[in-house]
């Protein structure tokens, strides 16, 4: 009787033992899955298709000719100023600005001795533009996307949110990556940008980064990652353009 049902009973059996190492996800099978992945990645890789995007890399030859980093903020607001002026339908900063800019004049001056000889030189000081005002005037004149860092600790601040989601059907924050933490820019900066996304990684258990989130969560809150932001930027970049 059983011989004769065994034709049957296997291939349920492996279904369901594949149905549960599916769910259930034990490490040697992410592991295996990964190596599979990862070996075709190698036999054939996506060809590459040249698109219209350019990287700015902040390499050891930049930093040997303009100086250690942090730059001082009037530096990379020029930078965005040349890259707006040469015709970049946006531009995305995928780097945080979370503290005020140590170079700007007001902030040197607490440096200074408390000489009344400085008195006079201290009030000049004291009325030049404050460089992440001025940063932030620049990003609001281009199209500019900045870049926000979502973490497990606490809230410094909540992010800006500058587009906004249509959810058609069942609620999809219970499949969106969740984190409790930010780190974001100072609000003079991200109050002027098009755009502002996350770039936040999620490494798979052996430390590569194989795939990136295009939606994260803080609270109940969705935000888009800085590729999707940038997207929809420069859509409404060349709409507007078109127009």
């Amino acid at each position: 009787m059983l011989l004769r049902w065994l034709h049957v009973l296997l291939p349920l059996i492996i279904l369901l033992l594949a149905l549960t190492a599916r769910l259930a996800e034990p490490i040697a099978v992410v592991n295996i899955r990964n190596l599979v992945f990862d070996t075709y990645q190698r036999i054939h890789p996506r060809p590459y298709s040249p698109l219209p995007v350019r990287i700015i890399d902040l390499d050891d030859a930049s930093l040997e000719r303009l100086g250690q980093w942090p730059w001082p903020r009037t530096q990379v607001a020029e930078l965005v100023s040349r890259l707006a002026n040469m015709g970049a339908a946006v531009i995305v900063m995928d780097m945080v600005f979370s503290e005020p800019d140590r170079t700007s004049p007001q902030n040197m001056i607490s440096l200074w001795p408390d000489d009344p000889q400085l008195s006079e030189l201290r009030s000049v000081v004291e009325s030049l533009p404050n460089h992440d005002a001025l940063f932030g005037d620049v990003i609001s004149q281009a199209r500019v996307v900045t870049g926000f860092v979502l973490t497990n600790g606490e809230i410094t601040r909540v992010p800006a949110v500058k587009g906004s989601f249509a959810i058609a059907g069942d609620n999809p924050r219970d499949f969106i990556p969740g984190f409790s933490g930010t780190v974001v820019n100072l609000p003079v900066i991200e109050a002027g940008a098009a755009g502002n996304g996350v770039f936040n990684m999620l490494p798979d258990s052996d430390g590569f980064v194989r795939r990136v989130p295009l939606l994260v969560r803080l609270g109940d809150e969705i935000y888009p990652s800085i590729a999707a932001e940038a997207i929809r930027a420069g859509a409404w970049s060349v709409t507007v353009g078109s127009a």
